[in-house]
This record gives C-alpha cells, structure tokens and sequence, in this order.
C-alpha cells in the first residue's frame, strides 16, 4: 500500500505574473510514513521551529515564524529538508501547465478547468505507478477548504474523480487509488508538507527559467511569449539539471530526486 500526498503551487487562473500551474504528488510506502513523520519532527526541533507546517514559500520568502529566521538558515533547512525527502523511497510525480502559450492563451479555460486537465494528468501517472508495482493507493489531498467557496472546489475535484473512475471502467481498466481523494489538513501530515515543499521549488525554479524572460520582455515580444516549451525537455536530464542548478534555485538534489524516482509532464 502507498499514500500520496498531493499539493499545487502557483494559480491555475491566468495570472500577469505566475504563469505555470503546478500539481506534485509524492508517492511514500506504507511502512515509511511513520519514519518520514518522526524525522520532519526532529528537524524541526533542529531549528527551533516548534510543531508549525512547513511551507516552501513561507521559507523562501520569510513569511511567518520564517520572517524571524536568516536567509541562510532558512536555505540551510531547505536542503535539509530535501535530504530527508532522497534519504526515503518516494516517489515524486509532478505536472506543470504552462498558461501562458498561444496555444493556450487562445482558448476560453477556467481556473478550475486547468486544475482538473493537470489533476487528470497527475493521477493517471500516479496510476501507472501502482499498477507497475501491483499496488493500491490511497490519494491524501491538501484541503483548499478553508472557506464555503473553496469548499466547493473540494466537492467539484470529487466528483471530477468519479467521472474519472467512470471512464477507467469504460476502458476496462483496472482503477489501483482506492476509493475518491481524502482532503487532509496538511499541518497533521508530514507528506503533505513535504509534497508542497516540492510542488513550490519545482514552481519557483520555472519562474525564475522562463517567468523573468516574460517580465523583462518588450511589449512586442510579450506578444510572442510564452515560446512553445517542448514537453521532452523534461525528460531530459540535462535540462533537469540545468533548471535546479540556477544560481537563484541551487537545488541539485530535487533534480536528483526526479530523476532516480519519478518525472515532470508538461501540458499541453
């Protein structure tokens, strides 16, 4: 049996500034949760954070208890953090739409449209790794439930999942994630934590790749923009690399992570 943990990062609607959308889910054995929960606590412990939820863009940008804590303390636990993560057997699946190509900027998609195509993505990855492993799953989602409204996005993914599993059925395809998505409050779960950990960097490493492009950018070449970004390039562990070894990212080991576990789609 695994757990997966699944988290975003970045806005699914159209956005002047973010202009990718990214869903990561880690997929943790069974047996490794516990050890994974007891380490992300003594970490903590280790920089005097308390029992507070970690999340990668309140470290990167000094938000909360993090405002209180060094740049190089707070990159230091980052690293950490990310040792942690190579240390256990996880597996980390990401999907990042690109909101901002000519191919996309044409049509009329919605925020919730965007994050349910990406949503499907996801799981039918998460699904060919169970069933290369003849295992089940069970899908723990970061709750967005923090109002009526968000609520209700909650109940829409649920039911976007049962016309998912409808359609396996169709196929006659064998559905390996065990009944619907559980929403968790990512602050009792260290998966979860640790899945926005990576959905944030993997987010942020894009940004600073092709966002400032955009950004520094004429008015004549933002009409251009953003340039077709070929889905290989992700599969290439040569741009991985390069992509996680930016001087502004430095993240060499989620590049590691990625390629020794599992890998990043790209849509569309």
């Amino acid at each position: 049996m695994f757990f997966i943990y699944v988290d975003e990062s970045g806005s699914s609607g159209f956005d002047p500034v973010q202009h990718f959308f990214v869903l990561s889910a880690i997929v943790v054995k069974a047996d490794q949760c516990i050890p994974i929960q007891e380490k992300l606590k003594k970490l903590k412990q280790e920089f005097s954070l308390g029992d507070i939820e970690i999340k990668g863009r309140d470290i990167e940008q000094a938000k909360n208890i993090f405002k209180h804590i060094s740049a190089e303390t707070r990159r230091g636990l980052v690293h950490r953090l990310f040792e942690l993560l190579f240390a256990h057997a996880i597996s980390l699946y990401s999907v990042v739409f690109s909101k901002e190509e000519k191919s996309i900027r044409r049509l009329s998609m919605s925020a919730e449209d965007i994050y349910h195509y990406t949503y499907k993505r996801l799981i039918d990855r998460i699904e060919d790794f169970l069933e290369s492993k003849n295992e089940d799953g069970i899908l723990l989602i970061d709750s967005r439930a923090s109002s009526i409204r968000s609520h209700l996005k909650d109940d829409r993914l649920i039911r976007f999942h049962q016309g998912y599993l409808s359609q396996l059925a169709k196929e006659e395809k064998q559905n390996r994630i065990v009944e619907y998505p559980l929403f968790v409050q990512s602050e009792f779960f260290a998966g979860a934590q640790l899945a926005d950990l990576c959905a944030y960097h993997i987010f942020r490493a894009l940004q600073i790749r092709f966002g400032r492009q955009f950004l520094e950018a004429s008015e004549v070449e933002k009409s251009a923009f953003m340039p077709e970004i070929d889905e290989t390039m992700f599969y290439s562990d040569e741009f991985l690399d390069s992509l996680f070894s930016h001087p502004d990212v430095d993240l060499p080991l989620l590049a590691k992570i990625i390629k020794r576990t599992g890998r990043i789609d790209k849509l569309p």
